[in-house]
Protein backbone atom coordinates (compact mmCIF):
# COMPACT_ATOMS: atom_id res chain seq x y z
CA UNK A 1 0.00 0.00 0.00
CA UNK A 2 1.30 3.45 -0.78
CA UNK A 3 2.09 5.21 2.47
CA UNK A 4 4.03 8.28 1.38
CA UNK A 5 1.29 10.48 -0.04
CA UNK A 6 1.18 13.53 2.22
CA UNK A 7 4.32 14.76 3.95
CA UNK A 8 4.13 17.82 6.15
CA UNK A 9 7.41 18.95 7.63
CA UNK A 10 7.83 21.11 10.73
CA UNK A 11 11.35 22.15 11.67
CA UNK A 12 11.80 22.77 15.40
CA UNK A 13 15.03 22.51 17.42
CA UNK A 14 16.80 20.52 14.72
CA UNK A 15 14.13 17.81 14.64
CA UNK A 16 11.58 17.16 11.95
CA UNK A 17 8.04 15.86 12.32
CA UNK A 18 6.59 14.12 9.32
CA UNK A 19 2.95 13.26 8.89
CA UNK A 20 2.38 10.23 6.70
CA UNK A 21 -1.19 9.73 5.55
CA UNK A 22 -2.42 6.46 4.10
CA UNK A 23 -3.76 6.38 0.56
CA UNK A 24 -7.28 5.78 1.86
CA UNK A 25 -7.04 8.66 4.31
CA UNK A 26 -7.14 6.45 7.39
CA UNK A 27 -5.48 7.68 10.59
CA UNK A 28 -2.33 9.66 9.75
CA UNK A 29 0.82 8.38 11.39
CA UNK A 30 3.09 10.97 13.02
CA UNK A 31 6.76 10.11 13.13
CA UNK A 32 9.41 12.31 14.72
CA UNK A 33 12.88 11.76 13.32
CA UNK A 34 15.99 13.79 12.80
CA UNK A 35 15.98 15.58 9.46
CA UNK A 36 18.94 13.48 8.26
CA UNK A 37 17.01 10.24 8.81
CA UNK A 38 14.01 11.54 6.89
CA UNK A 39 16.20 12.63 3.97
CA UNK A 40 17.82 9.17 3.89
CA UNK A 41 14.40 7.48 3.87
CA UNK A 42 13.16 9.71 1.05
CA UNK A 43 16.34 9.02 -0.95
CA UNK A 44 15.83 5.25 -0.51
CA UNK A 45 12.22 5.48 -1.73
CA UNK A 46 13.29 7.53 -4.77
CA UNK A 47 15.97 4.97 -5.65
CA UNK A 48 13.47 2.11 -5.29
CA UNK A 49 11.10 3.98 -7.58
CA UNK A 50 13.84 4.41 -10.18
CA UNK A 51 14.61 0.68 -10.08
CA UNK A 52 10.92 -0.21 -10.48
CA UNK A 53 10.58 2.14 -13.45
CA UNK A 54 13.68 0.60 -15.05
CA UNK A 55 12.28 -2.90 -14.57
CA UNK A 56 8.94 -1.89 -16.09
CA UNK A 57 10.66 -0.38 -19.12
CA UNK A 58 12.67 -3.59 -19.58
CA UNK A 59 9.54 -5.71 -19.26
CA UNK A 60 7.74 -3.65 -21.90
CA UNK A 61 10.58 -4.10 -24.40
CA UNK A 62 9.51 -6.84 -26.88
CA UNK A 63 13.09 -8.11 -27.30
CA UNK A 64 13.32 -8.81 -23.58
CA UNK A 65 9.97 -10.64 -23.67
CA UNK A 66 11.31 -12.89 -26.42
CA UNK A 67 14.47 -13.57 -24.39
CA UNK A 68 12.34 -14.50 -21.36
CA UNK A 69 10.29 -16.92 -23.43
CA UNK A 70 13.48 -18.51 -24.80
CA UNK A 71 14.82 -18.96 -21.25
CA UNK A 72 11.55 -20.60 -20.17
CA UNK A 73 11.73 -23.00 -23.12
CA UNK A 74 15.35 -23.90 -22.27
CA UNK A 75 14.42 -24.57 -18.64
CA UNK A 76 11.53 -26.80 -19.70
CA UNK A 77 13.83 -28.75 -22.05
CA UNK A 78 16.33 -29.26 -19.21
CA UNK A 79 13.57 -30.52 -16.91
CA UNK A 80 12.37 -32.95 -19.56
CA UNK A 81 15.93 -34.26 -20.09
CA UNK A 82 16.39 -34.76 -16.33
CA UNK A 83 13.09 -36.64 -16.09
CA UNK A 84 14.07 -38.85 -19.04
CA UNK A 85 17.42 -39.68 -17.40
CA UNK A 86 15.69 -40.55 -14.13
CA UNK A 87 13.17 -42.78 -15.89
CA UNK A 88 15.96 -44.59 -17.80
CA UNK A 89 17.96 -45.21 -14.61
CA UNK A 90 14.91 -46.19 -12.57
Amino acid sequence: MRKLICITLFLTLGFTSAVFADAVGVTPKVITLSSIDILKNIKKKVNKGKKKIGKKIKSLNPENKIKKEEKKIKKEKKKIKKEEKKSKVG
